[in-house]
């Protein structure tokens, strides 16, 4: 359940979240958003190269940003320059064919991230320090790993067959939500 404090940040609520009203008020605009951006995605996926590296670093830097915002949010210190800019590292590593370069790099990270701990009091900076590698692992190194999928010799149908299977199962999801959801998921990870 979300708290009322949630809520407040979320600017929803918790009536309005539940509600099959403001579901099916959402469809609008995850329709237009798949308008724009699928069109935009299987282009990216089509040319490869720095056309899907764009893409992907877009999307890595938005992803970190919401990803580091939900942690501070919840009262978390993360040191979300230093994660967005390693994770923006990564994506352009792997686009240049140099992940040799991301040991030293996650080393980089972890220096400078203990670093940050050694400022102030140390509570609740570990769990700081633990969202900040997460978010970089999770957000960039799943998008590195999609880039580096379409690099191989039968990458773009493997990465086109990745996209798919990705959004099937989220349209199919919402939809069920709106027919027979009753109680969100994990409103706390994932609260719209």
């Amino acid at each position: 359940m979300i708290s009322k404090s949630e809520n407040v940040v979320l600017g929803v609520s918790a009536k309005e979240t539940y509600s099959p009203q403001w579901r099916a008020q959402s469809l609008p605009k995850r329709v237009a958003s798949a308008i724009v951006l699928v069109p935009l995605a299987l282009a990216a996926v089509w040319y490869g190269g720095w056309y899907l590296a764009a893409f992907w670093l877009l999307f890595v830097f938005v992803g970190l940003i919401e990803f580091y915002g939900m942690a501070k949010a919840q009262g978390h210190p993360v040191v979300s320059w230093l994660g967005i800019a390693a994770g923006v590292t990564l994506i352009l590593l792997t686009e240049l064919g140099r992940l040799d370069l991301a040991g030293p790099i996650g080393l980089l990270v972890v220096v400078i991230s203990f670093a940050s701990c050694l400022r102030g009091p140390l509570q609740g900076k570990l769990m700081g320090l633990a969202l900040t590698w997460f978010g970089f692992i999770y957000v960039a190194g799943l998008g590195a790993h999609l880039l580096s999928l379409r690099h191989l010799e039968r990458g773009f149908g493997l990465l086109l067959l990745t996209l798919l299977a990705t959004w099937s199962a989220d349209v199919f999801a919402f939809f069920i939500g709106v027919k027979w959801g009753k109680r969100k998921l994990a409103p706390r990870i994932s609260p719209h």
